[in-house]
């Protein structure tokens, strides 16, 4: 009788199913393990770009609602898309939109008043932030304020 369960082990897996379907199983649970993981995985990724997209609204239309503006705009995490003639001051203004911590005036004389006097832009019009740039300094011409439009929009 152990002989026998010996060649029936052998023919049939530890499962008891014949080695064929025994294969065909592992394969099936691997597949249906890394399934489940890449959803786990893909689940957290996306709920994650989710609340971060929720708590950068909320900034913004804080933000928006202080300089007087009825509405933001709507906040993503996508990629942005630069036309090629862009210039890299275009480049800057755009990506310091994303960040407190860049070169203008209304960062810069937080952190050290004695090199910079005031945040005041040079159009003497507001402090010196994106916001200000984007919406209403003069000294931003209107083909950036389109090419900044573009690149936000698209």
């Amino acid at each position: 009788t152990a002989r026998r369960e010996a060649e029936e082990r052998a023919e049939y897996g530890m499962l008891g199913l014949p080695i064929c379907c025994s294969a065909q199983t592992e394969v099936a649970t691997s597949n249906l393990r890394n399934s489940i993981y890449h959803n786990i995985i893909m689940g957290t990724k996306t709920q994650m770009i989710r609340h971060s997209e929720q708590l950068w609204q909320s900034s913004l239309n804080r933000q928006y609602k202080y300089q007087g503006f009825s509405e933001a705009p709507i906040v993503s995490t996508r990629k942005l898309k630069f036309p090629l003639e862009t210039t890299r001051q275009l480049e800057s203004l755009v990506l310091s939109m994303f960040t407190s911590n860049n070169t203008m005036n209304e960062f810069l004389y937080r952190y050290n008043k004695e090199m910079l006097p005031t945040p005041l832009c040079a159009c003497g019009h507001g402090e010196q932030n994106s916001l200000h740039l984007v919406t209403s300094c003069p000294k931003v011409d209107i083909k950036n304020r389109n090419v900044i439009k573009k690149i936000l929009d698209d």
